[in-house]
């Protein structure tokens, strides 16, 4: 061989090695490369081989590549370069006659056997022959660390079909699955670890702030990649799309790495993916889930691009909905803020959603339905039938509708309240002060003082979840969907009904009217007088007008039905509309129909504990007080901040600028880990939103005069932290008086 021809071949080597690792790494210029590559390599290595044989297997092999590449399979296309393609090019490179024979241990440290040919020739291992040793190891491990996932698989591993042959396993855990007649890998199977290690190579640097959503399982081989980048204040969140591939790791493999991790969580299509929304909503905020990672294992956004079509998009509502809810906290910061710290007192003194749950299952009553209330204008219409379902059904008041049932002398046996700044004339009748309630942590801070029955909260917050982990309790999080009816029906799917009928519940214009008619005082609609309108389908197949809002509360419930098939949803509004997945019929009808068991709600509502036993209440003072004490901790980061920022403007190189930087987001880092800065944040949004709104429009290079920009918008913020910081320590500090009275 001639220097030239080595030069030649050497240079070729090192693209192949580019192009595979591309793929491996799924990035786009590897499959685009991949096109050019393959005439040069017909072109420039069937010349060079010596003998037949080698000639035949070659042409094979590109024939495979060919193949792969069709299908868009790049990790198949990546091993098949890694493995037997440069074998052959190391072979000639080292002068070896019979190239294909030529092996590198270094290259191969997968499974030489495991691929689309051997396959078909049933010269692998399939999963029901492989040891299933790690099975046991893994339920216990679920069992532990994740017990609704447990719950969820144990109602559905025994579908599990071992003799499927559309689904293989080899001895090294190597997975693939048939699909349209293809093989494909979820897997390196040449060197799994080495291909997920090029992949995460290619992902974002992972900060603090991050939540990371992967889709697809694969081996794991991935996850565990995202895993070594991920600190203790990242999130993980795994979607599998199919239950297959988790089947086969549950029964064939050790995960218990991975379902012992508390900071991952598994989310299977056909099992708990139903839990989506309960899911983000518990670790990302309006805040926080801009700094959400979305990546997809190899091979996934190909062999399953329907299904992580749909996920994202699901992903997309249940973030529009969270945007939802925070506007409305953002532009109530004010009394969000007052409400959330002055309502630690019911806390301390009260019960939480997860008693009552407690309670129920206790008492067994959850197979008679539920009905929530609201207050749309069809409940003129049915409303004197609901007295016939009282003991007969739980029925749950939205705080809108009160006023129309107190009309009707029916007292529900709980209400729900959301909002921090409701109407005050909907309490007005001062027999509801004697209806049990259930609040979210900004309800209004004076309608829960005026009550006198019993207060269970439930957790829509993360500073609420952090004092609860201090104080070792438990608070369930529920996603309340936008609206006061949605947080009725979520909490009643959470108590465990299975049964849950609806009143009310319109969620478009009836008759021009948005409301039933003793709510509130308001004009009728007037086509074209108010913006944001759509349209909605209704019950009769008439499109009526609605508010945008409305029409996501209506796919809200939506998606709750669709992925909850054991849950028998009854849209009992008569008028409105369509709620597709829910039966449609008269209220009375489904009265008659299901409410035909007694139930005294009102006795079992009084057994619910107390979340806190009285020697736990000056504990919880404490904490309290460490709150008031952590804000004037937090406005002393502000004012060093501040004069970092100060230091940054007069900067006059980008090294200068890189170390104050540095310096900066040590102490931003340091206030955003603060359990107070979440109500700062409030307080400060508008401001933030003014400082940032155009900050990153420019891609040119950092100037003086962009970090001198910089400098003055991030100073404006943590100067406006600091008075929010005081503010904050003020009302924990009239919180703690009003405890310390109710203690």
């Amino acid at each position: 061989m001639t220097e030239k021809e080595t030069i030649n071949i050497q240079h070729f080597y090192n693209q192949t090695v580019e192009i595979a690792d591309r793929l491996y790494a799924n990035q786009p210029q590897g499959y685009e490369q991949f096109a050019q590559y393959v005439p040069q390599l017909q072109e420039f290595i069937l010349p060079l081989l010596m003998d037949e044989q080698s000639r035949v297997l070659t042409e094979q092999l590109i024939q495979g590549l060919v193949k792969a590449y069709q299908i868009q399979n790049v990790t198949q296309m990546a091993d098949l370069m890694h493995g037997e393609l440069m074998n052959l090019i190391r072979a000639r490179l080292n002068g070896q006659e019979n190239a294909v024979t030529a092996k590198d241990p270094e290259s191969v440290t997968g499974n030489d056997e495991f691929n689309a040919d051997t396959i078909d020739q049933g010269m692998h291992k399939i999963h029901h022959e492989v040891d299933k040793s790690y099975y046991q190891k893994n339920l216990e491990a679920m069992e532990d660390h994740k017990p609704a996932l447990y719950k969820y698989f144990k109602q559905i591993h025994e579908k599990v079909d071992e003799n499927d042959q559309t689904i293989l396993m080899d001895g090294n855990g190597s997975i693939a699955i048939k699909k349209q007649d293809d093989w494909w890998y979820v897997n390196s199977v040449r060197n799994s670890e080495y291909a997920a290690r090029i992949w995460g190579g290619n992902m974002d640097d992972i900060r603090y702030n991050n939540t990371i959503v992967l889709c697809g399982m694969s081996n794991c081989d991935y996850i565990r990649e995202v895993i070594s980048k991920m600190t203790k204040d990242n999130a993980l969140v795994i979607y599998e799309p199919d239950y297959r591939v988790f089947a086969m790791n549950m029964l064939y493999t050790d995960i218990s790495d991975i379902l012992t991790n508390d900071n991952c969580f598994l989310l299977v299509d056909g099992v708990n993916l139903h839990k989506l929304s309960d899911c983000l909503s518990s670790l990302v905020n309006a805040n926080t889930m801009k700094y959400t990672l979305f990546y997809a294992s190899p091979g996934y956004d190909v062999a399953w691009s329907e299904e992580l079509a749909e996920f994202m998009e699901r992903c997309k509502k249940i973030f529009e909905n969270i945007q939802l809810l925070d506007n409305t906290i953002v532009l109530k910061s004010q009394n969000v803020n007052y409400n959330v710290i002055m309502n630690l007192k019911f806390l301390m003194n009260g019960s939480t959603i997860d008693e009552l749950k407690n309670t129920f299952e206790q008492n067994h009553v959850l197979d008679v339905p539920a009905i929530i209330v609201a207050s749309g204008p069809s409940l003129d219409k049915n409303i004197s039938y609901l007295s016939k379902a009282k003991n007969k059904a739980f029925i749950i008041a939205t705080d809108s509708a009160l006023r129309m049932l107190m009309k009707y002398e029916i007292m529900p046996d709980i209400i729900v309240t959301l909002d921090p700044d409701k109407e005050r004339i909907l309490f007005s009748d001062d027999r509801v002060n004697d209806i049990p309630m259930l609040y979210s942590v900004h309800a209004t801070y004076d309608i829960l003082e005026n009550n006198r029955s019993r207060k269970f909260i439930y957790s829509n917050m993360e500073f609420l979840d952090k004092l609860m982990r201090n104080m070792n309790k438990q608070i369930s999080i529920i996603n309340p969907g936008g609206s006061v009816a949605n947080a009725g029906f979520a909490a009643a799917q959470y108590l465990g009904f299975k049964r849950i009928m609806m009143i009310g519940q319109d969620l478009a214009f009836t008759d021009n009217k948005k409301h039933a008619s003793v709510v509130y005082k308001e004009k009728e609609y007037t086509e074209g007088e108010e913006p944001g309108l759509t349209t909605i389908e209704g019950q009769d197949g008439t499109m009526l007008t609605t508010y945008m809002n409305l029409k996501n509360y209506r796919d809200w419930y939506e998606n709750v039905i669709e992925f909850n098939p054991q849950l028998h949803v009854i849209n009992a509004t008569e008028g409105g509309a369509l709620i597709h997945g829910a039966d449609h019929c008269r209220l009375i009808d489904a009265i008659e129909k299901y409410c035909d068991k007694t139930v005294d709600f009102k006795k079992i509502i009084d057994q619910a504990d107390d979340t806190f036993a009285e020697e736990e209440k000056d504990a919880f003072i404490t904490t309290v007080e460490q709150y008031r004490d952590e804000c004037e901790k937090v406005a002393q980061m502000t004012r060093d901040c501040s004069a970092k920022y100060d230091q940054l403007a007069a900067c006059e190189n980008e090294k200068q600028v890189k170390a104050i930087d540095k310096e900066i987001q040590k102490l931003v880092d340091q206030m955003e880990h603060s359990s107070t800065m979440e109500f700062i944040s409030y307080y400060a949004r508008r401001v933030e939103n003014k400082a940032t709104s155009d900050l990153y429009d420019s891609d040119d290079e950092i100037e003086h005069a962009v970090w001198k920009d910089i400098a003055a918008r991030g100073k404006m913020v943590v100067e406006s932290y600091e008075s929010y910081a005081a503010k904050t320590g003020e009302l924990f500090a009239q919180s703690l008086t009003e405890l310390r009275k109710a203690r």
